[in-house]
C-alpha cells in the first residue's frame, strides 16, 4: 500500500443488522480515523461506536500478530511454517487412522465478510469432513418466514417513516440496531404510535407508548389470542385473506378456540390488554411489526415468529408502504454466487451448532471421534450454549487450531493460534441482513506484522496437502465469481469496489404485486412447505420446553433472559457490559425484595443441571416479577457468561439455539 494519506472505503464487518458503510482515513500506512458516509441513505452517515472499537482492536495490545503454539500451560511464538506443518501433520494423521469426518470445521458470524467462505474450500477439498448446521441466531425465524412468505425479505428501513404503528416484538432498537431510531421518531413526527412486547424493560421502552409484557416463551400464545379477537370483532382485511392467503380457514378454526381468556392464561397479560393492542394494531394501518431475534430463541420460536407474521396477514399488513411483518431480509447475500467449494465435497457430517458439545461428545464413541478442529470467526467456548459442556467437549478433541485476531477464551484453550488479518487489512464483500446493500471494501491498510487472511491460510494449507482449492487466486477473482449474478446489471468486483449499492430488484416494500415465493403463490397460514418437512403446517401455540416446565418452578422459579448489550457484540468488547467488573443480573424490584435482596449485592445465578454465574443483582422497574435477565458475551471463564446457564436445545425450525428457554434460581452470597 502506498504511503501519504489516502481514503479507504470500507464497511463494519460485525455480526450487526446495521452494517455501517465508512470512510477510513490512512496516514503513512495507518487508519488514523473512520467516519460515516454522508451519503448513505439508510445510516445516513451516523456510525455507531462499534466501529471505533474495532479501529482500537486493530491497534491494541490485544492484537495477535504471530502464530503461537502451545507448550504445556503456557504458549510459545513460531513460524508460519511450523506452524503450518504441525496443522498438517495432525489432520493427515487424523484423516488416515479415522477418516475426513474426524475434521471439523466450526465457524460463525464473527465477521460477515462474505469472501470468509473461502476458507471451506479447503475442507470440501478433503471430500469428507465435519460441518456445523443450523445457527445460533436467527434461522428459526429465517425458516418460519419461508414457510409464510416463500422468502425472506423486509421493507426497506426508511419505509418505517411511513407506519402509524410501529410494533417492536421482541426487538430492542437502542441496543441492537440503532439506526432504526431516526426512521421510528420521524412516524411518531407524523403521529404514529409505538408498542413495546418484551417481557423485561428494555432500553427502547423509552421509545414506546405502550409496554406489553408477556410470560417468556409465551408470544405465540399472545399472537393468537390477537388474532381471535381481530377474527370475531370482524376487523380482518378481507380483500387481502380472501384473495392473497392459503388456509384462512384452518387457521381460523384453529384460534376460535384459543380467546383472549385463554391466552391470558397462558401469557400472563390480562385479556383486556390483549383485545386493546389487538384492536389497536387492527385499527392504526399501515401498520410494522419489526419482530425481534429472542422471540424465536426458545423451544416454540419458529412457531412464535408464524403466528406473529399471521397478524400482519389477516389485517392486510402485508405490501402496503408503513407494514410488513419484519425479521430480516436476504436479499443481499442471497444475490451472491457460491464460492465455497461445495462441489468439491463428497460427503459431510453435519453437527448442530445449537447441540455442538452433545455432538462432538458422543462422536468419542463412533468410527469417526472428532480429532482435529478449525475454529473460525467463532468464540464456541463462550457462545455455544451450555458452556461448561461445551468447554469439556472442547478439551476432549486432541488437536485445536483458532483463527483469530486475539485471544479468545476458545483460543486459549486451542493447540495453535494463528493470526488473521483485520477488517481493515483486507477486501471483502458486506451484506446485512436489516437493508438490501452491498459494498466491496477496499483494503485500507497492509496487514500487521504476521498476520494473514483465511483464505491464504487455508491455501497456504492446501499448498501443503496438495488439494486443489484455486486459493492461490487473488481476492479479486473471487469477488468477481461471487458477484456473476449481477454481472448483467453491470456490478463486477471492479465497479463495487469501495461503494455501496443497493441491490437490483430488492423491493422496498416486499410482496407489494400479491405474489409470494410460496408453493402455492399466496401468503400462506397453512404451509404446504412446512407440511413437506413433518412440521405442523399451521402457527400453533406449543409451550416452551424448560421455561413451561412447571415442574422445575419450584426450585428455578425465574426465566432467564439473555441479549445483547449496548457497545458489545456476542463476546467482542463484553468488558464494556460488567460494572465494577461483574455482570448485572437484572429482576423486578419486587423478586429482590421477596429474595431478600438489596440492589448492587452479589449473587449467584443457577440453572438445572447445567452451570452457574456470577453477578450483582440490579433492580429494573417494569420487569416482569418472574424473569430475570442479563448481558450475553461476557466471560464464562470468569463464571460471568450466561451461557454458563443456557441449555443445548434445538428450538422447533431452522436448528436455531433455544438460548432463552432457560429456568434458573438466584442466590445471595455472603
Amino acid at each position: 500500500m502506498p504511503g501519504g494519506r489516502r481514503t479507504a472505503r470500507t464497511a463494519c464487518p460485525l455480526n450487526c443488522t446495521d452494517v455501517c458503510f465508512l470512510m477510513a482515513e490512512v496516514r503513512g500506512g495507518r487508519v488514523v480515523s473512520l467516519r460515516g458516509d454522508p451519503h448513505d441513505p439508510v445510516l445516513r452517515g451516523r456510525p455507531c461506536g462499534k466501529s471505533a472499537a474495532l479501529l482500537k482492536r486493530l491497534y491494541g495490545p490485544e492484537r495477535l500478530l504471530h502464530p503461537v503454539m502451545r507448550t504445556g500451560s503456557g504458549w510459545r511464538r513460531v513460524t508460519w511454517q511450523d506452524a503450518i506443518s504441525a496443522v498438517v501433520e495432525k489432520v493427515e494423521s487424523a484423516r488416515e487412522r479415522h477418516g475426513g469426518k474426524s475434521i471439523l470445521l466450526y465457524h460463525e458470524w464473527g465477521s460477515r465478510g462474505y469472501l470468509k467462505s473461502l476458507e471451506k474450500r479447503f475442507f470440501n477439498a478433503l471430500g469428507s469432513v465435519t460441518l456445523p448446521s443450523g445457527d445460533l441466531c436467527f434461522s428459526a425465524g429465517l425458516a418460519a418466514q419461508r414457510y409464510d412468505f416463500g422468502a425472506n425479505l423486509a421493507h426497506d428501513p426508511t419505509d418505517l417513516a411511513n407506519t402509524r404503528l410501529a410494533v417492536l416484538w421482541g426487538r430492542n432498537p437502542a441496543v441492537t440496531n440503532v439506526h432504526t431510531i431516526p426512521h421510528l421518531l420521524e412516524a411518531k413526527k407524523r403521529g404514529a404510535r409505538a408498542v413495546l412486547v418484551d417481557p423485561a424493560r428494555s432500553a427502547s421502552a423509552s421509545l414506546a407508548d405502550i409496554h406489553v409484557a408477556p410470560r417468556p416463551g409465551t408470544d405465540a400464545a399472545l399472537a393468537l389470542g390477537m388474532a381471535h379477537f381481530i377474527i370475531a370483532e370482524g376487523l380482518l382485511d378481507t380483500d387481502f385473506v380472501g384473495n392473497r392467503t392459503l388456509g384462512f380457514e384452518r387457521f381460523r378454526d384453529m384460534v376460535e378456540h384459543f380467546s383472549p381468556e385463554v391466552a391470558s392464561r397462558i401469557c400472563d397479560v390480562p385479556p383486556s390488554e390483549i383485545c386493546r393492542f389487538a384492536g389497536l394494531y387492527a385499527a392504526s394501518k399501515p401498520a410494522a411489526i419489526l419482530i425481534g431475534y429472542g422471540v424465536q430463541r426458545y423451544a416454540n420460536g419458529g412457531h412464535t415468529v408464524r403466528a406473529i407474521d399471521a397478524l400482519a396477514a389477516l389485517t392486510g399488513n402485508i405490501g402496503v408502504s408503513g407494514g410488513g411483518a419484519n425479521y430480516a431480509t436476504r436479499a443481499s447475500a442471497g444475490c451472491l454466487a457460491p464460492v465455497d467449494g461445495a462441489e468439491l465435497r463428497k460427503e459431510a457430517r453435519f453437527f448442530p451448532r445449537p447441540i455442538l458439545a452433545e455432538c462432538i461428545l458422543r462422536a468419542r464413541a463412533s468410527d469417526a471421534p472428532v480429532k482435529v478442529m478449525f475454529v473460525t470467526r467463532a468464540n464456541p467456548v463462550n457462545q455455544v450454549p451450555n458452556s461448561e459442556k461445551m468447554q469439556r467437549a472442547f478439551a476432549a478433541v486432541d488437536f485445536k487450531v483458532v483463527v483469530d485476531i486475539r485471544m479468545s477464551e476458545t483460543a486459549r484453550q486451542a493447540d495453535i493460534v494463528l493470526p488473521a488479518t483485520g477488517w481493515l487489512e483486507e477486501s471483502d464483500i458486506i451484506t446485512s441482513s436489516w437493508h438490501d446493500y452491498i459494498m466491496y471494501t477496499e483494503q485500507a491498510v497492509e496487514p500487521a506484522a504476521e498476520c494473514m487472511g483465511e483464505k491464504d491460510i487455508f491455501g497456504r494449507l492446501s499448498r501443503e496437502m496438495g488439494l486443489e482449492t484455486g486459493l492461490d487466486k487473488p481476492i479479486d477473482y473471487w469477488a468477481d465469481e461471487a458477484l456473476r449474478p449481477l454481472n448483467d446489471h453491470g456490478i463486477t468486483a471492479a465497479s463495487l469496489r469501495g461503494r455501496w449499492v443497493r441491490v437490483p430488484g430488492a423491493p422496498a416494500v416486499p410482496w407489494s404485486d400479491g405474489k409470494f415465493a410460496t408453493p402455492s403463490g399466496k401468503y400462506e397460514f397453512y404451509s404446504i412447505q412446512a407440511e413437506r418437512e413433518a412440521h405442523d403446517p399451521l402457527p400453533s401455540w406449543i409451550p416452551p420446553a424448560e421455561a413451561g416446565d412447571e415442574s422445575l418452578a419450584a426450585d428455578y422459579p425465574f426465566i432467564f433472559v439473555s441479549s445483547s448489550g449496548p457497545g458489545t457484540m456476542h463476546s467482542q468488547f463484553s468488558d464494556s457490559i460488567l460494572r465494577d467488573g461483574a455482570l448485572e443480573i437484572r429482576m423486578s424490584p419486587a423478586a429482590m425484595a421477596g429474595l431478600g435482596l438489596r440492589d448492587g449485592c452479589r449473587v449467584v445465578v443457577e440453572a438445572p443441571g447445567r452451570g452457574r454465574l456470577e453477578g450483582i443483582a440490579r433492580a429494573v422497574a417494569g420487569q416482569r416479577d418472574d424473569t430475570v435477565s442479563a448481558y450475553e458475551g461476557a466471560s464464562v471463564l470468569k463464571r460471568s457468561g450466561a451461557n454458563l446457564l443456557t441449555p443445548d436445545r434445538q428450538a422447533d425450525f431452522g436448528g436455531q439455539a433455544a438460548f432463552n428457554d432457560c429456568r434458573v434460581r438466584v442466590v445471595k452470597t455472603p
